[in-house]
């Protein structure tokens, strides 16, 4: 099992070193991260550069992101003593094919060896989780916060050792600092091990958690309450925008577009004059969030049970093949040199990405192939090991449930795909066993 384990490890190596050459300099950073972070370095703090009308450069402090990721990257800059992202680039490779070790004990003590390893090699070859290894984004290291702290519960509910819940709890705070909508992530947890412990012991763990987490970010929330002259903020800075562009990812009453761009050019032209990102930003876009949902709140409700399936399979996630340059990553807003409305039919919509994108049938397929087995295994799973399979299945449930409401993209779920991968393992056990077994009826 181990020699299997360390080829599946080799091979998911050499996947994501592949994919890094294949895509070489076609990965766009956000240069607006990177201007942060290069003002951090030079000791204005985290901060964005405005240019005054003398063309003096005046440094304002931003918390458009959370700062997990540009610690990470600045760490990288001073190990390496230059600011390229290549070093970042390896460490995400490497780490990311050390995520299948711990998927593979996830699938084994939940389920079996067997499923354990070939949840392990879908991990290695799973493109899409590849594609965000090798994209200097912080998604890929909620990837890694995410396998670590389900890794860690899962060793809680089998040895019952409160040391691996409190590592969980403190992974988790880290993976706060890349990615806020985790803070709520302790109470899915804790009800996903009711199968496992007491109420009692679940609420305990589920509030010491939660402490936790928010004990961790603490550090942020003070720097932006003294920065920002007496403003709390726990999370990033940009509620109210992804509120606006999400409607944007529809027809929409509005005419909200799912575009940093488009969306900071129309509040202009409604009449703000400050900067964008910033809470001033997030001030002049809330009266209109909220009287949008007050004045269409059925468009509203139709947009979030819209949003279920694309969470699921629609939405488009790279695959890292296939793609052309220029594809953006903003989902269901097509751009190509030209900007298009929000008022884009689906069927229009999947032409032009089949135009742009040659692989977008075979992509797409696979991501349906992908969450029917993972469905079929879950069904499977849950007629004998029930309580594992809720644990395992309120991962990618929570994310969906809290995003929906709001905006969603591809590359946030894919943090949790490793998941349905687990459950396309079981899947994939069943019907290898059946096939073995060919007289052994399909029950």
């Amino acid at each position: 099992m181990k020699r299997k384990l360390h080829i599946i490890f080799v091979i998911a190596l050499l996947v994501r070193i592949l994919m890094l050459f294949h895509l070489g300099d076609t990965l766009h950073v956000d240069e607006g991260q990177m201007v942060n972070l290069k003002n951090w370095v030079a000791g204005h703090g985290l901060s964005d550069s405005v240019t005054g009308p003398d063309g003096s450069v005046v440094y304002m402090p931003t918390a458009r992101d959370l700062p997990g990721h540009g610690i990470l990257i600045i760490a990288t800059w001073y190990l390496t003593g230059t600011q390229s992202l290549v070093p970042m680039q390896w460490i995400q490779i490497i780490l990311d094919a050390l995520m299948i070790f711990l998927v593979f004990g996830i699938g084994r003590r939940l389920f079996s060896d067997k499923v354990g390893l070939i949840a392990a090699a879908l991990y290695a070859l799973y493109l899409p989780e590849v594609y965000l290894a090798v994209l200097v984004r912080r998604d890929v290291w909620v990837s890694f916060g995410m396998i670590t702290s389900f890794y860690c519960c899962v060793r809680f509910t089998s040895d019952k050792r409160w040391r691996w819940w409190l590592i969980a709890s403190v992974v988790l705070s880290a993976t706060a600092y890349f990615r806020s909508t985790v803070i709520l992530y302790p109470f899915a947890l804790g009800l996903g091990l009711l199968g496992f412990v007491s109420l009692k012991r679940a609420a305990v763990a589920t509030a010491i958690m939660t402490v936790i987490i928010i004990l961790g970010l603490l550090p942020w929330g003070i720097r932006n309450y003294i920065v920002f002259d007496g403003r709390f903020l726990l999370t990033e800075l940009n509620f109210a925008q992804s509120m606006w562009e999400g409607f944007g990812q529809f027809p929409n009453p509005v005419g909200a577009i799912n575009n940093d761009v488009l969306t900071e050019k129309r509040m202009r032209e409604d009449g703000y004059t400050g900067r964008f990102a910033t809470f001033e930003y997030e001030d002049f876009l809330k009266p209109k969030v909220f009287q949008t949902i007050k004045e269409n709140p059925k468009w509203y409700l139709g947009t979030i049970l819209q949003r279920i399936p694309r969470a699921l399979v629609v939405n488009r996630v790279h695959w890292g093949i296939f793609e052309k340059e220029g594809l953006d990553y903003h989902t269901f807003h097509i751009k190509d040199g030209e900007q298009k409305g929000p008022n884009v039919s689906v069927t229009s919509y999947g032409l032009k990405m089949l135009k742009l994108n040659p692989g977008f049938i075979f992509t797409k397929f696979l991501d349906v192939l992908i969450f029917g087995m993972a469905i079929f295994g879950f069904w499977k799973a849950c007629r004998r090991h029930f309580s594992q399979s809720i644990l395992l299945g309120l991962v990618p449930f929570y994310f969906i449930a809290t995003l929906i409401p709001i905006r969603i993209e591809g590359r946030y779920m894919v943090p949790t795909h490793w998941a349905l991968l687990i459950f396309m393992a079981i899947a994939v056990n069943y019907i290898s066993d059946r096939l073995r077994h060919r007289n052994t009826p399909w029950a």
